[in-house]
């Protein structure tokens, strides 16, 4: 199995809401009995446009596992958008997690994907060659808030929502908890504009 480079951490705020996916159904706001598959569906259509889009939508902590240093000394980081830097902590030759002082980097929140740059005047710390996950760059990606999430993509994951209530198309869910069913084309066409290509 392929090893995980990047983990989500803490909760997820929605970019959509249940009464939007009711309308979207022409559900009557009265209508509770099924309020929470409506939430699960509408979790499922965010985590599907997340992973085809390679991005974060609305605020999250992500913590990224590169093993080793780059020969460019540029680490690209997935899932933008890149809002801050929390911290760069890295194993030493004897096991010991240090932190690396923000003065000994850039940051580069202006592209996307951003990217931690490694200043050329800085010697590169000697890492554990044999523990896993020798390097954890922690940091905030994605828009500010709900309102802030590009309008085509939220009707995108409401129709989703929507359409998986309707015709009960099956959600396959991997080991970590993401959604691994296939994107239906339509969708892709939607969220193709905002498609990240590391």
């Amino acid at each position: 199995m392929a090893k995980k480079i990047w983990e989500r951490s803490g909760s997820v705020t929605e970019c959509v809401t249940n009464a939007e996916v009711k309308k979207q159904l022409e559900l009557p706001s009265s209508f509770t009995s099924d309020d929470t598959k409506i939430d699960g569906l509408i979790s499922a259509a965010r985590d599907m446009c997340e992973l085809w889009i390679g991005r974060c939508l609305v605020d999250q902590t992500i913590k990224y596992y590169p093993s080793k240093w780059p020969d460019d000394r540029r680490f690209v980081l997935p899932q933008p958008i890149l809002k801050s830097f929390t911290s760069f902590e890295y194993v030493d030759r004897d096991g010991a997690t240090q932190t690396l002082a923000t003065s000994k980097f850039y940051e580069d929140t202006k592209c996307v994907p951003g990217a931690v740059i490694l200043k050329e005047t800085e010697t590169l710390p000697k890492i554990h060659q044999h523990q896993p996950n020798p390097i954890t760059i922690t940091y905030q990606a994605g828009w500010d808030d709900a309102d802030s999430v590009p309008d085509l993509l939220k009707q995108g994951i409401i129709e989703h929502a929507a359409e998986m209530y309707v015709n009960r198309i099956p959600v396959h869910i991997s080991r970590d908890g993401r959604v691994v069913s296939q994107l239906p084309v339509p969708f892709q066409r939607l969220y193709g504009p905002y498609k990240v290509r590391m």
